[in-house]
């Protein structure tokens, strides 16, 4: 019987063997089961997922095209030692950024040196910028100052309406020579535009008239004075006193009539006052260069600005056909001094 038995239990036993292996390869076990919770969170770890991604690049050794090891080998340009200190309060990082970048691109620099040198030569350029700008300003203040003064004048002259000087006009002007001695100052040459189309009016209007005399004197001073060389004054008077003539001294004489010597003065007028405003614009447009004193300072600044920007592009230079394996011609020093 114990040996009939054997065979039954083996076969139990067998048939256990048999399901548990069915079981274990249908559920997993209980290695199986912590293994692929931990794989799953591995996969799913946004850290070891960065890692992995950061690996390739940090194995690649940065850019491998030309252009782009061209462009990361200047990216420390923006961050130069002059950029801190170049620019002022109120000026643009950007344009100075967009300067560096151009000269950058331009001279193509390749080590520390010669980034130090093109940056030299981006902050020269800019100081230059804001010489031009120094110009502007000192253009500007002397034209607000030439306005100020001309309101200056209006509100004195508005003042003395009550009570008018000799001389409407409030120039210190001597009598016998008239506003148009002085028409180096604009304001004159205003006053004489003015009053020589208030003069040109009334002839137009009325002809020849005595109240013509008082504008002619406040233009060219006395009449004695004027006849000196001849201008507008002589003219009136000469053709005044044709128009004056009888008519039979006229048709005697071939004189011109009222109304043609009347137009031949409004020519002449007119013919003045072109003269006038052609020497206003050449007045103005002189105006535009600074101040003596100022334009001294201004100018030697800029010399100083080109010779640096002259001497740091040299070096440059130098410093390129240097790493390039040129031959480099030898520096000449020369020193100059007075005694």
């Amino acid at each position: 019987m114990g040996d009939e038995l054997k065979p039954e239990t083996v076969m139990r036993s067998d048939s256990g063997v048999a399901k548990g292996s069915e079981n274990r390869r249908d559920s997993p076990g209980p290695r199986d089961s912590q293994s692929l919770p931990n794989e799953t969170s591995k996969l799913n770890c946004p850290t070891e997922n960065k890692a992995k991604e950061i690996l390739p690049a940090r194995q690649s050794g940065g850019p491998r095209t030309l252009e782009g090891k061209q462009k990361s080998k200047l990216n420390a340009l923006k961050y130069g030692i002059f950029a801190s200190c170049a620019l002022i309060k109120g000026e643009s990082r950007a344009a100075y950024e967009a300067l560096l970048d151009g000269l950058t691109e331009a001279l193509g620099p390749d080590g520390k040196l010669e980034e130090i040198l093109v940056e030299k030569l981006a902050t020269t350029v800019w100081r230059h910028r804001r010489l031009i700008q120094a110009e502007g300003a000192e253009i500007r203040k002397g034209i607000d100052l030439m306005e100020s003064e001309r309101q200056i004048r209006e509100r004195e002259r508005a003042r003395s309406d009550d009570h008018p000087p000799a001389d409407p006009f409030s120039f210190s002007i001597e009598p016998d020579h008239g506003l148009i001695s002085e028409i180096n100052n604009l304001f004159v040459v205003q006053r004489c535009l003015d009053l020589l189309a208030k003069l040109r009016s009334e002839i137009a209007q009325n002809g020849f008239a005595e109240s013509d005399l008082a504008h002619l004197k406040e233009l060219y001073g006395d009449a004695s004075a004027s006849k000196v060389g001849g201008n507008l004054y002589t003219e009136y008077l000469e053709w005044s006193d044709t128009a004056s003539a009888s008519k039979s001294e006229r048709l005697k004489e071939g004189y011109s009539s009222p109304e043609e010597c009347k137009d031949i003065v409004l020519d002449a007028i007119n013919s003045e006052i072109r003269r006038l405003e052609e020497h206003q614009k050449v007045e103005a447009a002189r105006r535009v260069v600074p101040e003596p004193h100022a334009l001294d300072r201004l100018l030697r600044y800029e010399a100083s600005l080109e010779r640096i920007f002259d001497r740091t592009l040299n070096q440059l230079e130098r410093v390129q056909r240097m790493r390039l394996g040129h031959p480099v011609s030898p520096s000449i020093n020369l020193n100059v001094s007075s005694s």
